[in-house]
């Protein structure tokens, strides 16, 4: 695009809006559009350019049978993007990976053989309660293995039986910063060799993210496609002592902020259903997990793994566990408070196999998707709806050819 054709780009306010096609009667209206000159948004690219909002909205024209649109404008204006199909309700992060890349890709986790500063003693001893990453990260069973072995093994079978083509290498297990950094870069490049390793994901927690962890992080995300997962999993400080996290709420919230200084993605871990966090509470973390400008999020009930505190716990008694109705409802709760922007990259804890314990729903990850879909649109409802723009959204409006939304 000529440099003339880009004037520069108007003020407008950071604000959230999502054009859902389909939520006056749910999937039966896709064929409907909307007046698309009235959006004004950017399509999503890792390195979009500065452009106007009338080149996109000129871009948008184009776009034929739009089911979904979802506007977001935040960071000061510095990013622009708009998300299409959202047709389940939510930003899947299958759907975000659809967006980003132009070829199937997995996620492939691993096990680097770290530990968690609430597990060696340095804050804590035992870890959290709840923890036992066999019951999740499969490369955690068995006799450790080298980050190029267990990315090779990955890649074979995901290919043979999800027929992926790229892959996000998934340093999942325990705290993937807790460590020298010359030791984390050297397992982070060590992942890299792979030609068809597309991109890192990095679990870690609020206080193992020094200042040079987030500078080498910041230089990964030059060179590969980078997230930093961070689990925060309550934002309750009684929560958190009593799950022995071994940090606190203020930790989170400097860690957040020194990440996204540097334009770093970041995924939030959080748990639903945790003793004595009242609906309220859980609608609380909704809205602040909302105002952080956060870019995916990991949503789970809590369950019960074996060979941990928390089994112990829920031998004696006296721990609730959320039943699956609940957990639908909750799910649908939380997420209508989350910016339509934001990739969901989990919505289910485990629901099967030999370290789990309890709740056993008797149900599969996919049948609980469905009734996630199902539970919003009975009510007519999406991610997003109930998000309240923390600027002023009267200067801008959005509308379709049968009202205004």
């Amino acid at each position: 695009m000529d440099s003339s054709e880009n004037p520069q780009r108007t003020n407008t306010p950071a604000v959230f809006f999502v054009i859902l096609l389909n939520i006056i009667d749910g999937r039966r209206n896709r064929d409907r559009t909307c007046d698309i000159s009235l959006v004004r948004a950017a399509l999503y690219q890792l390195s979009y350019p500065p452009a106007t909002l009338d080149y996109i909205v000129t871009t948008l024209k184009n776009i034929v049978n739009t089911e979904c649109v979802a506007y977001n404008e935040h960071n000061q204006g510095q990013r622009l993007f708009i998300i299409f199909n959202m047709s389940k309700y939510y930003f899947s992060y299958r759907d975000y990976l659809k967006q980003v890349f132009p070829f199937r890709v997995h996620k492939i986790g691993l096990d680097a053989g770290f530990t968690c500063p609430n597990r060696d003693g340095s804050v804590a001893y035992g870890g959290c309660v709840y923890c036992e990453n066999r019951s999740f990260s499969p490369n955690s069973k068995g006799s450790k293995r080298s980050i190029s072995e267990q990315i090779s093994d990955g890649m074979e079978f995901y290919r043979s039986h999800f027929k992926a083509e790229k892959f996000i290498a998934y340093f999942q297990a325990y705290t993937n910063t807790y460590g020298p950094v010359n030791l984390l870069d050297d397992l982070y490049r060590e992942a890299l060799l792979f030609d068809d390793v597309v991109g890192l994901s990095i679990g870690t927690r609020p206080d193992c993210l020094p200042d040079e962890v987030i500078e080498l992080l910041a230089s990964y995300s030059k060179k590969t496609h980078l997230w930093v997962e961070i689990g925060l999993q309550s934002m309750y400080e009684e929560t958190l002592t009593w799950m022995n996290r071994g940090h606190s709420f203020e930790q989170f919230i400097d860690a957040i902020t020194r990440v996204k200084l540097k334009g770093l993605r970041v995924c939030v871990h959080v748990i639903l259903g945790l003793p004595g966090e009242t609906h309220e509470m859980i609608m609380q973390t909704a809205d602040t997990l909302a105002g952080l400008n956060i870019d995916g999020l990991k949503v789970h009930h809590l369950y019960v793994a074996e060979n941990t505190m928390l089994e112990k716990m829920y031998a004696k008694g006296g721990i609730n566990l959320i039943s699956l109705d609940e957990y639908i409802h909750l799910v649908c709760d939380f997420l209508e408070r989350i910016p339509p922007g934001v990739a969901i990259q989990r919505l289910t804890g485990e629901l099967t196999g030999d370290y789990l314990i309890a709740p056993k729903w008797g149900v599969s990850k996919k049948a609980i998707l469905t009734a996630i879909e199902n539970e919003f649109e009975r009510r007519n409802s999406y991610q997003g709806k109930e998000y309240k723009s923390q600027k002023d959204l009267s200067a801008f409006a959005v509308t379709l050819k049968e009202g205004v939304l």
